[in-house]
């Protein structure tokens, strides 16, 4: 819970494990744009989940895309966050709802951090601004 946001913290829970070879997940954030963190022992098994989460993904991330489009696989440095990211659309099975999807690895923390909201709650640019200024993860 010490990499989310500091304004974020008191929000996080922990929550049912979703990947095989994750040490721990949880769930932070505020109502209209909850996150989920899985934290992992090793870089190699954080690059599998993420690997897997790609190539099962319904509207598959590409490299060169764009993240404002929804169609994104790409490398990210931001001021010593360094790791991957995916931007990509996923409908739902059950409600047939529509979802922007960010996905990122963080590799210094080897954390991988996933946010999905309906389309016609957040616009793609503030699911971009919340992920780079609150959504974290950060160091503690």
């Amino acid at each position: 819970m010490s990499y989310a946001h500091p304004d974020l913290r008191d929000t996080c829970r922990e929550r049912d494990q979703i990947y095989d070879r994750e040490a721990a997940s949880i769930t932070c954030g505020p109502a209209d744009l909850p996150f989920d963190y899985s934290l992992f022992t090793s870089s190699d098994d954080m690059d599998d989940a993420f690997d897997d989460d790609v190539a099962g993904a319904e509207t598959p991330p590409e490299d060169g895309g764009t993240c404002s489009e929804g169609n994104s696989l790409d490398d990210y440095d931001f001021d010593g966050r360094v790791g991957r990211v995916n931007c990509r659309e996923h409908t739902s099975s059950s409600t047939g709802a529509q979802y922007h999807v960010i996905e990122w690895t963080d590799e210094n923390l080897l954390v991988i951090g996933y946010l999905s909201i309906r389309v016609d709650v957040h616009t793609w640019e503030e699911l971009i601004d919340f992920w780079l200024n609150r959504g974290g993860p950060f160091a503690p």
